[in-house]
């Protein structure tokens, strides 16, 4: 409960504090305020501008709204929408001088909005999230326009225009395209959105699903940082193309920036995009660094039923009927802890690989041990050979047209779990890398 005194306090604060806005409003906020913000459709252009900040010019044209010449970005146009479909008025108005205009954020440095063919207005402080402290410039009264204004005009230079490559979900694309100059470099399809990536081109390039998806990742969620004028000269070193399933077509010219970022033209665009480079690298890739990276592909870890290692510390692992997993090597024993087996099979089948070895020698797998994966009558086996360098070692599958493989070395010791830790006897904190 709160102390009466402390009540009492309150009350008064709030007394004086409504006592000094009835003052300071005097007879006119409660009077007719004869002013009008034009609503959107009226409006055929504004102009803002912010210190610290380059200009912004919108324009619209066919019913369409414009920054600078580029497609705004959707959200700025339905915050302005939202906030100037209809006319704004004004609820209250105070005398400009001798106000302090800071108090309404509404000093130098506040956001200035000049409408074509209208008012010229500074943009504060925003009351309730309703309303608007503005002022037209040189204007004898500061006005609370009933709109949430801050919303709107609130909001960095960059983020005016939409920022997106290309206006697409994931599932929408069918295929991806790169190409260098005249030359193809790269092709990928799907046959649905559920359906996994295959490479057309090169022939023969097992596809790297998460690596594909990656690309695609990027292409639907990467955001321009900046746009920059056309500088002339601008030649692309790569363009990133496609289609979607409806039928539709995109394609982006790319070129490098500073500092690993990438500027792009993109469709209907008077400037060059500029992507980060946490985002470009994703899109400017090349055929291959888009091979299958997974050591024993795709197989399902909820579909295994049998695990043997061989070499130097070998083991034989496999689920009994009763869905229990047990060790027949190096030793037999079990059943084995559920949670403890799960996270090593998923780590497993998660194996990838670090690199590829371009020029293999063939001796590299004449001492090699193999390790195999059992899912029903699938079974999939790779050879482990001689060692890469910083405790790698060279892997391929067997059977199987595919590239050697460099497994590192956190990878090899997922191939070597310590048995006590399988066992639920060492919590799963303090299993050491290996037996």
């Amino acid at each position: 409960m709160i102390d009466r005194r402390v009540r009492a306090l309150l009350l008064i604060d709030g007394l004086l504090a409504l006592a000094l806005i009835a003052s300071s409003l005097g007879g006119e906020g409660r009077s007719t305020i004869d002013f009008r913000l034009p609503p959107l459709a009226q409006i055929e252009g504004l102009r803002i501008t912010r210190t610290g900040q380059p200009p912004v010019t919108l324009r619209r044209a066919g019913g369409r709204w414009s920054v600078q010449g580029d497609p705004i970005d959707p959200y700025a146009l339905d915050a302005l929408t939202e906030a100037m479909g209809d006319p704004v008025g004004a609820d209250l108005a105070v005398p400009a001088e001798g106000a302090e205009l800071d108090d309404y954020g509404l000093g130098e440095h506040a956001v200035t909005v000049a409408v074509d063919g209208g008012p010229t207005l500074r943009i504060g402080r925003v009351v309730d999230g309703r309303r608007t402290f503005v002022w037209p410039v040189d204007g004898p009264r500061i006005l609370r326009l009933r709109a949430d204004l801050g919303r709107v005009f609130h909001r960095p230079a960059a983020h005016w225009p939409d920022r997106r490559l290309a206006a697409l979900d994931f599932a929408d694309v069918a295929e991806l395209t790169v190409s260098r100059g005249e030359a193809l470099d790269w092709r990928a399809r799907r046959p649905g959105p559920d359906a996994p990536w295959r490479l057309l081109h090169p022939p023969g390039l097992e596809a790297g699903q998460q690596e594909i998806g990656a690309v695609l990742g990027a292409l639907v969620t990467a955001r321009a940082e900046r746009f920059v004028p056309p500088a002339d000269g601008f030649e692309p070193t790569a363009t990133l193309s496609g289609s979607t399933f409806d039928g539709g077509a995109f394609s982006i010219a790319l070129a490098p920036g500073e500092g690993g970022t990438l500027r792009a033209r993109l469709p209907e665009r008077a400037r060059l995009a500029v992507i980060p480079k946490h985002q470009a690298v994703f899109l400017d890739v090349r055929a291959a660094d888009l091979r299958e990276r997974r050591i024993f592909g795709g197989l399902a870890v909820d579909a295994l039923d049998g695990v043997a290692i061989g070499g130097p510390d070998p083991l034989r692992a496999g689920r009994g009927p009763d869905g229990r997993w047990r060790l027949s090597a190096p030793r037999r024993t079990g059943p084995l802890s559920a949670p403890a087996v799960d996270g090593w099979l998923s780590a497993l089948v998660g194996l990838r690989a670090v690199g590829f070895v371009e020029r293999p020698d063939p001796a590299a797998f004449a001492e090699a041990w193999p390790v195999a994966l059992k899912a029903g009558d699938v079974a999939v086996q790779i050879e482990v050979g001689a060692p890469f360098g910083n405790g790698a070692r060279q892997v391929r599958r067997v059977g199987a047209e595919g590239p050697v493989m460099v497994l590192g070395a956190s990878g090899l010791a997922t191939l070597r779990p310590a048995i006590d830790a399988l066992l639920g006897e060492t919590p799963p904190g303090d299993q050491p890398p290996g037996r």
